[in-house]
């Protein structure tokens, strides 16, 4: 009998994990939040012209949260987990104990790329191919964005009696193929502006090396065009330059030819040096996005003692900022002091391994999220550190064995 009529056992469990792990994929890339409005519900309009009471989280990380669970006993067995969960706690409780909340917000965010790494990387760890389920996934969330992007702005010129060719170029030029919509109007796209953008980021970067390494050459191309083309509408300077300076920092790594070890240590010096030069010297920008920084960080570093090092958070500017200092390496150690170097110490061990087909990537990637810290805090960000997390288990489990090399779809 002739059996490729019916299906191996082990051949249906590799698709249905393949289907599962897309959709994980799908949700994690997905940027729908989700708000709690007590007078009107649940939302999932809430920007920032359309704010809540409460604050938006990502649908995200709602399922790492339950995937959390599944995989707490791994977790709790985790010993270097165990050791930051221990210094986040304690600092946590005496920023409370010090009148200073923001130390829970901040604390929970530092966990979450940590987390999504190790629960990820269990999860994935006997699949098969999971680089190319995740790249496809990827690929179907900012498709399908960029088509009904096309489709609200095409209905916003039907006021219009006969909306010519010209207008609605016009039309796309201005909004340069993007909105503030994901799929629906009534779903707003919640950190638009600021964190969102690290989607695009991460879409050239993999098709940069997809095309390099001959892999999904025509999808990627496509994607390449589709990210460069909308990056540009979010008004993310962070994640626009970092694309223009692709080409530059492509030529110093083939270059240079460091360890990715190596690679972190001098970003994050550029990111301390360029701190401490704005938290004591008051530059007086003429940017008023970049000269809130520098107030921050300026008045920040003049009210610093010794017992501020041990205890960042007993500063009087700390106590009284009540929002963040727009500077991830300041907002991090001003509540959690030194701890921030055991915790940077594990970002870079994750960065450091992955697989060797893959440093290039990890490379960009820890460019724009430590260099990235001087202006946004982006790794502890919820909707980016389960991205990066999830994206980083993927590149240290994917084998070279396992690698698809000229693969058409």
């Amino acid at each position: 009998m002739d059996r490729s009529i019916f299906y191996d056992k082990k051949e249906i469990l590799n698709k249905s994990n393949g289907y599962f792990i897309y959709i994980i994929f799908i949700i994690i890339f997905s940027p729908i939040f989700l708000s709690l409005d007590f007078s009107n519900g649940f939302k999932f309009d809430a920007w920032v012209g359309n704010l809540y009471f409460r604050p938006s989280i990502p649908i995200s990380l709602i399922l790492l949260c339950l995937i959390s669970i599944l995989y707490l006993k791994q977790l709790l067995k985790n010993k270097k987990l165990l050791i930051l969960f221990g210094l986040i706690g304690l600092y946590t409780l005496l920023n409370l104990y010090n009148g200073t909340t923001r130390a829970v917000i901040v604390g929970f965010g530092m966990f979450i790329p940590v987390i999504s790494f190790y629960i990820f990387k269990n999860l994935l760890n006997t699949l098969k191919n999971v680089y190319k389920v995740m790249y496809l996934a990827l690929f179907s969330v900012i498709i399908i964005k960029f088509i009904f992007d096309i489709y609200h702005l095409y209905i916003s010129l039907k006021p219009a009696i006969v909306p010519t060719i010209s207008s609605i170029l016009d039309s796309f030029i201005e909004y340069k193929f993007n909105t503030q919509h994901y799929v629906f109007r009534s779903i707003m796209i919640y950190n638009y502006l600021d964190y969102f953008p690290f989607i695009y980021y991460l879409a050239v970067i993999l098709s940069i090396n997809n095309i390099k390494n001959k892999i999904m050459e025509s999808y990627s191309l496509f994607l390449l065009i589709i990210s460069i083309l909308a990056v540009a509408a979010t008004g993310s300077r962070l994640f626009s330059y970092g694309i223009v300076l692709i080409p530059i920092l492509y030529i110093f790594y083939k270059t240079t030819k460091f360890k990715l070890e190596t690679y972190f240590y001098l970003f994050m010096l550029i990111s301390i040096s360029v701190s401490l030069a704005i938290g004591l010297v008051d530059f007086n920008f003429n940017d008023s996005s970049l000269a809130t920084r520098n107030i921050l960080a300026y008045k920040y570093f003049n009210d610093l003692s010794f017992l501020n090092v041990i205890l960042p958070f007993m500063s009087q500017h700390r106590m009284e900022t009540v929002g963040s200092f727009h500077n991830e390496l300041l907002e991090i150690f001003s509540f959690f002091g030194l701890t921030i170097i055991y915790y940077y110490y594990l970002i870079m061990k994750i960065y450091s391994g992955v697989n060797e087909e893959y440093k290039l990537i990890s490379y960009f990637l820890m460019f724009i999220i430590i260099v990235g810290a001087l202006i946004q805090i982006n790794i502890s960000n919820p909707y980016v550190g389960i991205m990066l997390g999830m994206i980083l288990a993927v590149l240290t489990l994917e084998s070279k064995n396992e690698r698809i090399v000229n693969a058409k779809i």
